[in-house]
């Protein structure tokens, strides 16, 4: 249950630091899909945002990222 976000006019590597301040991990980059990156356009906007959810998250926590991006 990874997924990879963009989210227009916002860099992934800005986006990453803001949630890890809020102890919520996240990772930018890439992540060896160096193709994929490319043909989107996204490689020099610093590629993708992403993120992890598992069944053992719960509601609040995923609130809490929402609301964190929500106010990024």
């Amino acid at each position: 249950p990874t997924f990879s976000v963009t989210i227009d006019g916002r860099n992934p590597l800005d986006l990453a630091r803001c949630l890890g301040a809020e102890n919520v991990f996240a990772w930018e980059g890439d992540f060896y899909a160096k193709e994929v990156v490319d043909r989107l356009g996204l490689a020099d906007k610093g590629g993708f945002l992403r993120m992890g959810l598992c069944h053992y998250n719960t509601k609040a926590e995923i609130d809490r990222l929402c609301d964190v991006l929500s106010a990024a």
